[in-house]
């Protein structure tokens, strides 16, 4: 896979975590880049373009530069999650951060400011932070968008598991309180637990759920 972007002048997060969220999906076995402000004429299949070109088709071609307001009100990497993986918007700890970059890079840093509440301490932390994270991205783009993408990828799965949490759970009904531990849950005739509803649900691994005891035995296994 080859993922063309703009050249660092200046780099933004969107394109950054663009690529590292086509590369969490996808998994290529092969990844490299070409930093250009110039569209490509000729694509392989796997390669993809992010932030420049004025074209979205949702599968090689995300560009939120166009005259659409409702496409220009997104950036290239909220682009990718929508097209992608729709997970990463409902994910508590990604959904945020795109939605961060989403108001900075299309609507500007005031505007973010006043949405999110920051006042300027938060926002020179937040851009000395990304501007650390950009500099390696600009350093070594293969390695960070790797490392960046398996970081997605567990948040994907973890948005997976809660909703796959939330189908078990339903029908039942009795209340009280049981920790799942979400890398591998298994609950049954042992424990005789019955799940009603998720109560609370935290960014770690782990979510609370209610459960009643006394019902027939059952068995429900999550991985």
């Amino acid at each position: 896979m080859k993922i063309y972007t703009h050249t660092p002048n200046p780099r933004h997060m969107d394109e950054v975590f663009a690529a590292a969220i086509v590369v969490a999906v996808r998994q290529p076995s092969e990844l490299s880049f070409e930093f250009t402000n110039t569209a490509p004429t000729f694509l392989d299949p796997g390669d993809v373009v992010l932030d420049i070109g004025g074209q979205l088709d949702n599968v090689q071609w995300f560009d939120h530069h166009q005259d659409d307001p409702q496409v220009n009100a997104q950036c290239a990497a909220t682009l990718v999650a929508r097209a992608l993986a729709p997970e990463l918007l409902e994910a508590p700890g990604a959904g945020s951060l795109l939605e961060r970059i989403r108001l900075q890079d299309a609507m500007g840093a005031a505007t973010m400011a006043g949405e999110l509440s920051l006042d300027f301490p938060v926002l020179q932390g937040i851009w000395f932070e990304d501007g650390i994270l950009l500099g390696m991205f600009d350093e070594h783009p293969v390695a960070v968008t790797r490392m960046l993408a398996a970081v997605l990828r567990k948040e994907i799965a973890d948005v997976q598991r809660r909703q796959k949490i939330k189908d078990l759970i339903g029908p039942y009904r009795d209340i009280d309180e049981i920790i799942f531990d979400l890398r591998e849950v298994e609950c049954g005739d042992k424990d005789r637990v019955y799940t009603s509803a998720v109560s609370e649900m935290v960014t770690s691994h782990v979510v609370t759920v209610n459960f009643g005891i006394g019902r027939s035995p059952d068995k429900v296994t999550i991985y």
